[in-house]
């Protein structure tokens, strides 16, 4: 029982660890060139769900570019994410029900 136990975690710290990478891989894409990159970085980080990605989208909201800016809007409409942390009221964004 023991050694399972210790497989688990093991499991789980990689998993956790893996999504961490992908998460700043995305983010760092937020800053790509091409505006498509960065539209697909804030829609992968939409579906990532997680509330390191609030930020991050949160700023993309400021992007040069409408379609990054409506990915964004998107992403943290549908994330629900920005309504658990009490940031889409300030968004004025609509939670989703």
């Amino acid at each position: 029982m023991g050694l399972s136990l210790l497989l688990l975690a093991f499991l789980t710290v990689q998993t956790a660890t893996r999504a961490q990478g992908k998460i700043d891989q995305q983010v760092a894409l937020l800053g790509h060139a091409e505006w498509s990159v960065r539209m697909q970085a804030a829609e992968m980080l939409g579906s990532l769900g997680n509330k390191r990605t609030v930020t991050p989208l949160i700023e993309a909201l400021n992007d040069r570019h409408e379609d990054v800016r409506a990915a964004a809007k998107t992403a943290l409409s549908v994330s629900r994410l920005a309504a658990e942390t009490g940031q889409i009221t300030r968004m004025g964004l609509n939670a989703c029900p």
